[in-house]
């Protein structure tokens, strides 16, 4: 009857057009500060709990509805100070307050920690606490900071708890009678019922306002069932949440029966999180973008595709909205930016919003630029300013400015036909210090009318680029045909006046435009390789040859189609038009052999062959091989910039003239620590051609004694020198730091470069810029310099531990090198060359031989009493043996080669375990493994070594890892004398793809991207692998203590080394593969990537190996009678498994009488 007497009086107040009345829960009841009992701190002025929340979840911060069990500890050593303990929920245990700054206070510290974690609770008149600065704190006391307490700012518009300070947040930008920095102490079950009572209450405010919306923005429309649950004071909160779901889709509903382009519906609903209420990326794909506690969302310093894909909704025309801008670099390189596009140059108007759809380009429009509504005075708390006055300069702020209406002209039309639209935000190139801000997304509909698609025709049309005036002032070279095409499918869409035809008509007119858009830059990149054939012409007066002849009438005949030239010459294909894009693309690799065929064989001391390279002077990108991290141009300048990262930027050019050539560059490296530049240890970042490399540059090389460049640096008293890409660059233009390396080709190949071999402290970088390739043929002067300049270096080598074969060869080469005159010094140079090569890899080979014959020795000591007399024999005779080589250095490079296997099959005779019985259980083999698990001893980042592995350059090696950062990973170690059968390789590693929170939002969206490591184990017969897994897949649901990243779904996965090595000591992130090892007994186990990505990293620890028996090779059938006894199962890869999966699964059946049986089942 109650129930009845409710709906009852709802209905009654709907009829009335009257609402019930909810009433805001009072304040929860507070109690004393009592120590060490379970409690819940209460912000009354700010109607809000304390917790971690906002930056990595663990910032101090107050939620309405949500709040931490606190502790209140007392501090031993004075009668005022204590310890606030709370539960970090993104960790499960309880951890300690502590400040770290006026705007740094955070939840998660361990009690033992070195931080400032003591307060004082000074009780208020009102019964409720100030929570101030103890003076046992070293930094922050009541001495340094007087009078200032932990609270909520409101200026600063977020959810943070601060240090409300007076000195730091002074008049007129705050006030501090709003500051909420009073606390009270709320029981458990006071907490869960007031928060409880909340929920229900705000759930109904927002139903209201809702309602108030709709009525008002909806004349007519009939809301009563949405108003009968506002109105029933009963009601649950997910009562009121569905009524406001049930309300925004008969506003939907309501609106579309009205649509027309002047009265759009609002289709927002079919958006998932439009508007990032919780700061998460739910419903969004591509890059992740940056949350705090704004309801926003940022991309800063960095290029993105983010997007969602909308399904199912009503075909028709549709707008596309976003609050957004875009600030161009820093506020300085924003005003720029903006000052050139009110000059109509919108080069630097890089972020464009997107809608796209099935049948058509999609439609975009740039982020309006920051600039582009400064305001005079500041809005929010933190602004940058130009000339054009104040613009956001951190989230908080920018929301403030959405709020007052900035940024909100950014929007799209587009034409959907077949219910499936992608919305989103897209950058494709970065300027150093850009963002991107957006939030609130819109989707209005204007509905499938004729009316509706005139009117995105008309806008489309008018909005479209127009050709027909371009072509009148412009001699662009394009395919004819592309353009009559376009003009006729103008035409149709102008005309087309219903909703069929201007379908059809838009679909058409949109191909035309890709298809003569597509040929307008492939008849540009032709006339570009063009004029780099006219002015390698023009360098090569006085040339003759076939080749010679075939470019040049090419060049400036006018020939039309033939037997000599198919398509016709060039003049006659930029003149007639004929060609398509693709056909014309095609004619580019056609005329770029005619110019290689030139080149290569038309070439005299001195021409200039920079035309060989692409982009030489870094002024675009492509053209050089690079990896991710590596970027020109740099912040739209002509200069390429290597981070702190091993790098390798090169181009390989092929059927050149062979011959001394010479690389010449601007180019110079930073180091973080200056001392790296002048100290003992060296840096390792190179120019080079082939074998032939130089040190590059300093930027202590070249300094000068007054600032050219506002960001330049000033070294002690030796001058300034270049700080940023932009001073590189303007050193590089007065010509400084130019260096010049020669090299020879001897097979028609080059490759050549800039790389840097180590990566050093962060901070460190190299810049470089105007490539130069000059043929220097067999100059007899040059070839002298480069001689001289070579020896030196070559009888550096005499000194080396390696091969008296080689040293005697080297040697010999010195001396005729030396002696040598005329163009014989060619030949000279070329042997001297391959001698120092040849000593070169001689010296690495005896440094494996030395490491093999310790190994030897440790072996015949450790195994002497377990191995077989003949193996024990054997092995002290090769000791001695290859002893007495190595000392004298007798064995020649290939000899050496050769020993170092034998050694190693008679460390691995007398390593070699029992192994009957291996077919039941596993053998341990991982003696056989040189350096298994990584010693610190053996081992060397700066060097490049790692004793018993071949590896590529390290980021580091320390606590028995090596680990790998922003680089391609070769990490292998060859097995020889393993007795034949199955085996099991095992390491402890992972692969992170990208920064902890790039590779989670890459891991939901595309998790092959996020295994781009793979271990393997290749014999002569097969080569096993399977993909390393990534640093989300193991991740641990405790912290172990350590440094950690918490992940969205929050696990703990480690920050760091030291913690890594904790989560394998925990048994975290094994891998594991099975392979089989055929008769000779040779195997090779490792890992690998080639591909990069920015910020990826891996950390590879211990290696195990274990023999499983001879029966089952591979996964070929033997079949037994005999009972089985055990069963196992395992993928493909070499994983085992506790039950099939999907797909392929190999069955390990053991039998009684010792029989293997392996089966390969397809489970559906």
């Amino acid at each position: 009857m109650k129930r009845n007497l409710t709906l009852l009086t709802a209905s009654f107040l709907v009829s009335m057009g009257l609402y019930a009345q909810w009433t805001k829960p009072q304040a929860p009841a507070s109690v004393p500060l009592q120590t060490n009992e379970t409690l819940y701190l209460y912000n009354p002025k700010a109607d809000a709990f304390f917790l971690g929340a906002n930056d990595w979840g663990t910032r101090a911060s107050v939620n309405p509805t949500k709040g931490y069990k606190v502790w209140i500890e007392k501090y031993d050593l004075d009668d005022v100070s204590y310890y606030l303990a709370d539960s970090v929920e993104t960790k499960s245990t309880v951890m300690y307050t502590f400040l770290d700054g006026v705007e740094s206070i955070w939840v998660d510290r361990n009690k033992a920690d070195d931080v400032e974690k003591l307060f004082t609770f000074e009780k208020q008149s009102d019964d409720t606490y100030r929570i101030g600065l103890s003076p046992a704190n070293k930094n922050f006391n009541p001495e340094k900071y007087p009078g200032a307490y932990l609270g909520v700012i409101p200026e600063k518009n977020d959810t943070r708890i601060y240090l409300c300070d007076t000195s730091t947040y002074y008049a007129p930008y705050y006030d501090p009678e709003l500051w909420q920095n009073t606390w009270s102490f709320v029981t458990p079950e006071e907490y869960t019922a007031y928060v409880a009572k909340k929920i229900v209450y705000e759930a109904a405010v927002a139903l209201k306002a809702d309602i108030d919306k709709a009525l008002a923005e909806n004349e007519g429309i009939d809301i009563s069932a949405i108003e009968a649950v506002y109105n029933n004071t009963a009601s649950t909160a997910e009562q009121l949440n569905k009524a406001a779901e049930d309300l925004v889709w008969l506003v939907v509903e309501f609106q579309t029966a009205k649509v027309s382009p002047t009265t759009p519906a609002d289709y927002t609903a079919y958006i998932k999180n439009p508007s990032y209420d919780n700061n998460d990326n739910t419903g969004w794909e591509g890059t992740y973008p940056g949350f705090q506690s704004y309801g926003n969302a940022e991309f800063y310093n960095t290029n993105y595709d983010y997007h969602q894909k909308l399904t199912g909704i009503p075909n028709g025309i549709y707008r596309v909205s976003v609050d957004a801008y875009y600030r161009a670099g820093n506020a300085p390189d924003d005003e720029k930016a903006y000052a050139a596009l009110l000059e109509g140059d919108d080069a630097l108007c890089l972020a464009n919003l997107y809608a796209a759809t099935s049948g058509m380009n999609p439609m975009t429009q740039q982020l309006v630029l920051a600039s582009s509504q400064a305001t005079e005075d500041m809005i929010g708390s933190n602004t940058s300013t130009n000339n054009y006055g104040h613009i956001p300069n951190d989230m908080a702020t920018g929301a403030a400015y959405m709020a007052a209406g900035k940024y909100l002209g950014n929007q799209v039309l587009c034409y959907v036909s077949d219910g499936i639209l992608t919305i989103g935000l897209k950058k494709e190139t970065t300027i150093g210090g850009d963002w991107t801000l957006f939030d609130n997304w819109k989707l209005y509909y204007l509905g499938n009318s004729d009316e509706a698609l005139n009117f995105f025709a008309s806008d489309y049309l008018g909005k479209s680029f127009d050709y027909e005036a371009y072509f009148e002032e412009n001699d662009a070279y394009h395919y004819k045909a592309a353009y009559e095409d376009y003009i006729a499918a103008r035409d149709i869409l102008a005309e087309a006046t219903d909703a069929a035809a201007i379908g059809a008509a838009i679909a058409s007119f949109d191909i035309a435009i890709s298809e003569l858009e597509a040929s307008i830059e492939a008849y540009a990149l032709y006339y570009e390789k063009f004029k780099e054939a006219e002015t390698f012409m023009e360098n090569a007066e006085g040339v003759f040859g076939d080749a010679i002849y075939v470019l040049s009438d090419y060049l400036y005949l006018e020939s039309e189609p033939g037997d000599t030239y198919p398509n016709g010459s060039g003049l006659y294909i930029l003149e007639n038009g004929l060609l398509t894009a693709e056909q014309v693309l095609a004619e580019i690799t056609y005329l770029d052999n005619l110019l290689s065929d030139a080149i290569s064989n038309a070439l005299s001391d001195g021409t200039d062959c920079t035309v060989l390279l692409k982009n030489a002077t870094f002024a675009e990108e492509g053209g050089w091989t690079s990896q991710p991290g590596v970027t020109f141009p740099t912040n739209g300048i002509a200069v390429g910039e290597g981070p702190n990262m091993v790098f390798d930027v090169h181009q390989e050019l092929t059927n050149l003239q062979n011959g001394l050539y010479e690389f010449t560059i601007n180019a110079c490296y930073q180091a973080a620590d200056y001392s790296l530049l002048t100290g003992e240890e060296q840096y390792k970042a190179y120019t080079y051609i082939n074998s032939y490399a130089k040190l590059m540059n300093s930027v202590l090389s070249d300094p000068t004694a007054e600032s050219t460049h506002s960001e330049a640096h000033k070294y002690n008293d030796l001058g300034y020198v270049p700080n940023s890409s932009a001073s590189a660059y303007e050193a590089f233009t007065a010509g400084r730091y130019v260096q010049t390396v020669y090299g020879l080709v001897t097979d028609g190949t080059m490759r050549l470069g800039i790389r840097n071999d180590l990566r050093y402290d962060d901070g460190s970088r190299a810049w470089w810029s105007n490539a130069k390739l000059i043929f220097r043929a067999k100059n007899v002067e040059v070839l002298g310099e480069v001689i001289a300049a070579t020896i030196p270096e070559a009888k550096t080598l005499l000194e080396n531990k390696c091969g008296k074969p080689e040293l005697d060869a080297l040697q010999s080469a010195i001396d005729a090198a030396e002696a040598t005159e005329g163009e014989e010094r060619y030949d000279a140079l070329v042997a001297l060359k391959q001698a120092m090569e040849n000593v070169t890899l001689s010296t690495d080979t005896y440094g494996k031989l030395y490491s093999a014959i310790t190994n030897l020795e440790e072996a015949i000591d450790e195994f002497k009493s377990t191995a077989s007399a003949s193996a024990v024999k054997t092995a002290q005779n090769l000791y001695a043996e290859a002893s007495a080589a190595y000392e004298v250095g007798t064995y020649s490079n290939d000899e050496a080669t050769a020993q170092i296997e034998a050694i190693n099959l008679a460390v691995v005779a007398l390593k070699i375990p029992d192994i009957n019985g291996g077919d039941d259980e596993p053998v341990d083999m991982t003696s056989l493994i040189i350096n298994n698990n990584f010693d610190p001893a053996k081992g060397d980042k700066n060097t490049g070594v790692i004793e018993g592995w071949t590896t590529s350059a390290m980021n580091g090696y320390k606590q028995n890892t090596v680990s790998y950062n922003r680089a391609a990973i070769t990490l292998y170690q060859d097995l020889v004398g393993l007795p034949e059968g199955n085996y099991e390789v095992t390491v402890h590693t992972y692969y992170r793809a990208g920064y902890y929170d790039e590779e989670w939002a890459l891991y939901q969206e595309n998790p092959e991207k996020t295994h781009l490591t793979t271990l393997y184990a290749a014999t002569s017969e097969e080569k096993y692998e399977t993909k390393v897994m990534n640093l989300c897949e193991d991740a641990a649901d405790t912290d172990y203590g350590v440094k950690c990243y918490t992940l969205a779904n929050g696990q703990f996965a480690p920050d760091g080394t030291s913690p890594t090595v904790e989560f394998f000591n925990q048994g975290h992130y094994l891998n594991k593969l099975q392979f089989y090892v055929p008769a000779d007994g040779k195997a090779r186990i490792g890992l690998e990537k080639t591909e990069i990505l920015a910020n990826d990293y891996e950390v590879v620890g211990a290696w195990h190996l274990y023999y499983l028996g001879k029966g089952g090779q591979g996964i070929e059938d033997v079949e037994s009678d005999s009972p089985v006894l055990a069963t196992e199962i395992y993928t493909l890869d070499g994983m085992r498994i506790s039950e099939p999966q999907q797909g392929i699964n190999i069955f390990r059946t053991i039998h009684t009488d010792g029989t293997i049986e392996i089966k390969k089942v397809l489970v559906k």
